[in-house]
């Protein structure tokens, strides 16, 4: 008998532990979403806007011109930077968020 109520608590735990992940995850797609509506990522009429934008960066794209080149390295280090930073963040986060849960 004390095996099965090790189980059963076992199980509730689990249980409690998936709701509270569900929770969390509900409610950062929640955030999500509200930053989508708010930047207007749905809007339709924004959007249709923007294709002949699409349109005129891949004529600038092809064929690719290298004569500024120069003036493409300090965007691109930022842009590295950026990347870097973000990825060392997430995996602060994601570590911590590991670390709290073992405790």
């Amino acid at each position: 008998m004390g095996d099965a109520f090790d189980y059963h608590h076992l199980l509730l735990q689990q249980r409690r532990m998936w709701n509270r992940t569900a929770i969390q995850v509900a409610v950062i797609l929640a955030i999500i979403a509200t930053c989508f509506f708010y930047v207007g990522l749905f809007d339709i009429k924004r959007l249709s806007e923007g294709i002949p934008s699409l349109f005129s960066l891949f004529g600038e794209m092809l064929p690719p011109n290298f004569n500024d080149v120069r003036n493409w390295i300090k965007p691109l280090i930022d842009t590295v930077a950026m990347s870097v930073a973000g990825t060392a963040l997430a995996v602060a986060f994601f570590s911590a968020s590991r670390f709290a849960g073992r405790a």
